[in-house]
């Protein structure tokens, strides 16, 4: 693979902007369990739904830092985005 291309990061780009609104945070609740592979991941409404709960049925444990990457993708994907597409104008100004 030669990188991503323009299609795919608008791909990833479409998909970050109809996720539901940002910012999203791991959280400590009723579900949250590590070791059960269980925790919640709280969206803009950080007090009442929505929110998404995970559970992983694989038997491993799951640590907290797993979770908080999933709740942090919300944010980083925009940002990474926008990163490349900076990062692509500065490119072709100087070729």
């Amino acid at each position: 693979m030669d990188g991503l291309s323009d299609d795919e990061l608008n791909d990833i780009e479409a998909r970050a902007l109809v996720a539901s609104e940002g910012p999203w945070r791991s959280a400590a609740g009723p579900a949250d369990d590590p070791e059960a592979g269980e925790a919640l991941i709280l969206t803009a409404a950080n007090h009442n739904p929505p929110y998404l709960y995970l559970r992983t049925n694989t038997g491993d444990q799951v640590t907290p830092q797993d979770f908080d990457f999933i709740a942090n993708a919300r944010q980083d994907v925009p940002s990474l985005v926008a990163e490349v597409r900076r990062l692509r104008g500065l490119l072709a100004e100087n070729l």
